[in-house]
């Protein structure tokens, strides 16, 4: 997975904003670069649905990181996050060929301000999505 959101440091999650929604020198990090993280969540994804990641070398599973950003609601006494999470995934074959691209945007809605209670969520419906897709799921899939 190729981290494309322009940051000098893959760890970033993304900047801070202030209460009228700009971005501020603060940044929250990760402790991997997040294409690692994604790409994890991603191969688990795959053995949860029985999709084989090691076994034919017929496609390549190409991905870029195009967006990680979140939405903040404030209401009266709580905070909800809407993650959000976007990647252009395309399958290749051996020879090159683009058989299937999708650009997929993963989103949970939260109650609460830690990252790191929010951000599992937004991964796990970018991956379910994915996996569910009937197209991606037509060109690796072979019975």
């Amino acid at each position: 997975m190729k981290d494309m959101r322009g940051y000098s440091d893959e760890k970033v999650i993304f900047y801070k904003k202030n209460m009228y929604n700009q971005t501020m020198s603060g940044a929250y990090m990760a402790e991997k670069p997040i294409s690692e993280i994604l790409t994890e969540a991603i191969k688990n994804g795959f053995n949860e649905k029985n999709i084989s990641v090691n076994g034919s070398n017929d496609y390549i599973l190409k991905s870029e990181l195009q967006k990680l950003d979140y939405e903040a609601i404030s209401g009266f006494s709580t905070v909800q996050l809407i993650p959000e999470i976007t990647v252009k995934f395309q399958l290749v074959d051996k020879d090159g060929k683009v058989v299937w691209t999708d650009l997929i945007t993963g989103k949970a809605n939260t109650k609460g301000a830690k990252f790191e209670k929010f951000l599992p969520p937004a991964i796990d419906n970018l991956i379910q999505q994915l996996v569910n897709n009937q197209d991606f799921l037509n060109n690796v899939i072979t019975e």
